[in-house]
């Protein structure tokens, strides 16, 4: 157990000291899109499932670790989308550990033939717990070392609160995607706090994105360049995260990278993948700028994303009032 780590994850999150809390984050944010804008529900044309997981910063004690599940199905009777997803994070081996149950639904109005207006409200229901258990006092470290210290008591503490959210996304020729998403709402509190530095304010993303094929000739088969750049701003921070990808299918691959608007970088993403009409699996890499050795695999982050498409054959109709007679 490294104690040093676990006294500085309690002070991080037990005292204000100017330490506001943030959402979990996925670099390859163009396969969790249902996370960032709510109003993805009802863009889709066939059910997607997907599982994401992220591990950052592995090699140390209880690193951050994130599971994600969602489910995004359209509704095209009513111009609609329904989807829900589950998403957990969890701190410092567990010590703190949040989990979201999020419901959306979100509705479509087709302006002309090439662009459609797309409109989300996401339901949220937050699970928190600080398990007291395996945090490491002063009094723990005097004893293991002979020194009769009275004993520090500290009580796990669990927290539940509702959040909204609120997305716009337009599609242009089903090539261009561009969207904007308003999280918190509610600007509820979070790390069982009623302090100002503890609530979370509302989170502000813009993100676009567009399909360019390496073909005069459009084909389903043609290379394409998929560039992509996501902005948002949580309380005092704000990150940039912009790159392209390279679709040969089923084959991809691409780079993202990563700042605040000062220009100071993060990390650089690398992603690798296929893809292929009902099913994507894609994995990628962050290297840490921030400082370290950018070759310390230890300091990085693990995300991998499985997308499965669950396709529905046309219905045919039939036509047999109309059926004209034989000649």
């Amino acid at each position: 157990m490294n104690v040093r780590f676990y006294i500085i994850a309690c002070m991080l999150v037990l005292t204000g000291c100017g330490c506001y809390p943030q959402d979990p984050a996925f670099s390859n944010f163009t396969s969790n899109i249902i996370y960032v804008n709510p109003a993805y529900a009802s863009s889709v044309p066939n059910t997607e499932l997907s599982l994401t997981y992220r591990n950052q910063w592995p090699g140390l004690p209880g690193s951050f670790l994130n599971y994600g599940a969602a489910a995004a199905v359209p509704v095209n009777r009513f111009n609609s989308g329904i989807g829900f997803f589950f998403l957990s994070d969890i701190q410092g081996g567990g010590i703190v550990a949040i989990t979201s149950v999020n419901s959306i639904y979100a509705y479509r109005i087709k302006i002309n033939s090439d662009i459609n207006l797309n409109a989300g409200l996401q339901a949220s229901y937050f699970f928190e717990k600080l398990d007291a258990g395996e945090l490491v006092f002063e009094s723990d470290i005097r004893n293991n070392y002979g020194t009769n210290y009275g004993a520090e008591v500290f009580e796990s503490t669990r927290d539940n609160f509702w959040d909204f959210s609120l997305g716009f996304m337009t599609e242009i020729k089903k090539l261009i995607n561009i969207g904007f998403s308003v999280g918190h709402l509610t600007k509820p509190y979070r790390y069982f706090s009623s302090s100002g530095s503890s609530r979370l304010r509302w989170k502000y993303s813009f993100h676009a994105s567009c399909e360019l094929p390496l073909s005069v000739s459009y084909r389903e088969s043609a290379p394409v360049i998929i560039p992509s750049v996501l902005y948002q701003k949580h309380q005092q921070h704000n990150r940039i995260n912009y790159g392209a990808g390279l679709l040969i299918k089923p084959l991809f691959a691409g780079i993202w990278a990563e700042n605040n608007l000062r220009f100071n970088f993060s990390s650089l993403a690398v992603a690798a993948g296929y893809i292929s009409k009902n099913y994507s699996i894609i994995y990628n890499y962050d290297i840490n700028l921030t400082g370290t050795n950018v070759l310390d695999l230890d300091m990085g982050a693990h995300e991998a994303v499985f997308l499965l498409k669950i396709r529905y054959k046309e219905k045919r109709r039939n036509n047999r009032a109309i059926k004209s007679s034989k000649l």
